[in-house]
């Protein structure tokens, strides 16, 4: 599902970027630290967002690389992903926002939609 509240604050002008630190991972054996960020922008009339992870890896707590990865998704909608899934031939099972089959919420990280070809 996408973060709406990241979102609208691409809308702002100028444009507003939060940078989260997404992942913070240590390898206590190899004495490594890696940390991601990330900063989301939502381009609207085109339904996409544009994701930027910036990655920071220590060794021994000093900076060694950095590096950073651009990403771009589409993001779908409830409604659009079923109609998505009936256009296609699938007669919906069920619908989820999490792997623990939660029901779907404003608040939900992900969007799982199970379905079955319909014969014929």
């Amino acid at each position: 599902m996408p973060n709406f509240a990241v979102y609208a604050d691409s809308f702002a002008n100028p444009p507003r970027t939060l940078v989260e630190i997404d992942r913070d991972v240590t390898d206590e054996a190899r004495q490594l630290r890696l940390v991601r960020r990330r900063t989301v922008t939502y381009v609207p009339h085109e339904q996409r967002a544009q994701i930027r992870f910036l990655y920071e890896k220590y060794r021994r707590k000093r900076l060694i690389e950095c590096y950073i990865d651009d990403f771009e998704s589409h993001v779908y909608f409830p409604r659009e992903l079923r109609l998505l899934f009936l256009h296609t031939g699938f007669e919906i099972e069920d619908f989820f926002g999490d792997y623990n089959r939660q029901p779907l919420r404003a608040t939900s990280q992900l969007m799982i939609m199970i379905g079955r070809k319909q014969d014929g």
